[in-house]
């Protein structure tokens, strides 16, 4: 495994401590893992539908987690992963933020899009898709961390069992476009993950 690539990546925001920082990746630290942190910067303007917006704290499991660490690391650090991502969930419902649209394009904002805008989770597939996990506030934190749950397992099945997986199936959909960002949502009715891409989420959010 080349420890020179970042397995995992965590973002947060200028005004959140960075000793607190080096405080929550003590739960996750392993010599063998490379993490980076990186500073948001606020202020940000974006020409960009709500969903491909960065939300202000974010984590990106990327694909030598799976390939190389987690075989070496064994299970044991998967558990802390899964227990490290729900506490990084928590700030979803902590800090509740949200975008503003500039005062001649109002109209930009979707009035039905209701996912966090403070949290979110991006992992890399085994073809380097890149798919992010969007929650909605309308669900609880107990939903988030159960979604959070499935969509890790999924991944690491993904990885273990690639390209006979559920999740390779379900992207075999969107193989004729690649430069699409993928993303998961959570059914409200079902609370099933449901993947989608762009084009999906503009019918559903700006219709």
């Amino acid at each position: 495994m080349n420890k020179d690539i970042p397995a995992l990546i965590y973002r947060f925001p200028s005004f959140y401590s960075e000793d607190k920082v080096a405080e929550e990746m003590e739960a996750i630290k392993h010599p063998s893992l490379n993490i980076i942190t990186h500073k948001n910067q606020e202020g940000s303007m974006f020409n960009a539908f709500e969903w491909i917006i960065p939300t202000v704290f974010g984590v990106c499991i990327l694909k030598p987690y799976f390939e190389g660490f987690l075989t070496e690391a064994g299970k044991d650090h998967y558990v802390l992963l899964k227990n490290f991502i729900g506490s990084f969930l928590e700030k979803g419902k902590e800090f509740n933020f949200s975008v503003m649209a500039s005062s001649k394009s109002t109209e930009k904002l979707s009035k039905k899009y209701n996912n966090s805008f403070s949290v979110s989770v991006e992992l890399q597939t085994k073809n380097d898709r890149v798919v992010k996990l969007l929650f909605s506030n309308s669900l609880t934190i107990e939903e988030w961390k159960e979604a959070n749950s499935k969509i890790l397992d999924a991944f690491d099945d993904h990885y273990k069992n690639y390209p006979n997986d559920n999740l390779t199936s379900l992207i075999k959909k969107f193989d004729d476009k690649p430069h699409r960002k993928l993303y998961i949502t959570i059914d409200k009715k079902q609370k099933e993950l449901v993947l989608k891409d762009d084009n999906d989420l503009v019918l559903e959010f700006k219709k």
